[in-house]
């Protein structure tokens, strides 16, 4: 009888283009909240995150992703994958919010799904505005939030896309950013 293929050995991370994450399989895969995710920097550091609330935000008309990425780094998918859930909720960023195009470009690969529970959740989930004060941040409502200090490095407000998030976690992390998204 054949050995079943594990997915770890199916996954070999290819370079971005124009990015230091790396492809590792396009998929159709709808995210869903509780959702843990694999997404790997320049094909050598490994991150997880985690899908933690799917709905309108930012006055935008469809359905967006906030997602956690965890601050713990691992050196292979197998260690991410073998790593438990729920995770300690240290964030190597701020919650961010995008759409499904990670997962359908390659970027974010899901791992599992475990149900959020309240500790899960970091928060308030606040966001920067250029325009507003320090210590004034908003939310997903667009309202405007005074808050002394938060537990993670917050993010700007509005939707992330491919460049933005390479260059959030790049920073995060201590890449170079590549030449072509500076």
């Amino acid at each position: 009888m054949a050995k079943k293929k594990n997915v770890v050995d199916e996954i070999k991370p290819t370079p971005g283009k124009r990015t230091n994450m790396s492809v590792l399989k396009r998929t159709r895969h709808k995210p869903q909240v509780g959702d843990v995710f694999a997404v790997c920097m320049a094909e050598r550091v490994w991150l997880m995150g985690r899908v933690v609330e799917i709905g309108k935000m930012f006055g935008w008309p469809l359905d967006c992703i906030m997602m956690y990425v965890y601050a713990d780094q691992f050196s292979s998918l197998q260690q991410v994958v073998d790593s438990e859930t729920p995770v300690p909720p240290r964030l190597l960023v701020g919650p961010f919010v995008s759409g499904h195009q990670f997962w359908s470009q390659g970027h974010f690969l899901h791992i599992r799904t475990v149900p959020l529970r309240d500790v899960d959740i970091v928060g308030p989930h606040l966001f920067l505005d250029g325009h507003l004060p320090a210590g004034t941040y908003k939310n997903i409502h667009r309202e405007r939030v005074e808050c002394g200090s938060l537990p993670y490095r917050p993010v700007p407000s509005g939707l992330g896309n491919t460049a933005t998030t390479d260059v959030l976690l790049s920073e995060a992390i201590g890449l170079a950013l590549r030449s072509d998204t500076q």
